[in-house]
């Protein structure tokens, strides 16, 4: 997935996606077009599979975080 994929994911289970100013930066000389994963060498070598799907994962990571901030008072 480009990341690009996953910070608008996460910025819309959080209903915060006028927040994102994607390319408010320019890009600059010599950063890829896209940027991805490549986890087949994890996969074929290590055996290596994910416990969670994205949407898993980021509803995970958000409770997580909003237990913490809870937890800082």
């Amino acid at each position: 997935r480009a990341v690009r994929d996953v910070v608008l994911r996460a910025a819309e289970k959080l209903r915060s996606t006028a927040l994102l100013q994607l390319g408010a930066v320019p890009q600059r000389s010599g950063e890829p077009d896209v940027l991805l994963a490549d986890v087949r060498r994890l996969r074929d070598e290590l055996g290596w599979v994910p416990r969670y799907d994205l949407d898993q994962g980021l509803d995970e990571t958000i409770a997580w975080w909003g237990a913490a901030g809870e937890r800082q008072g």
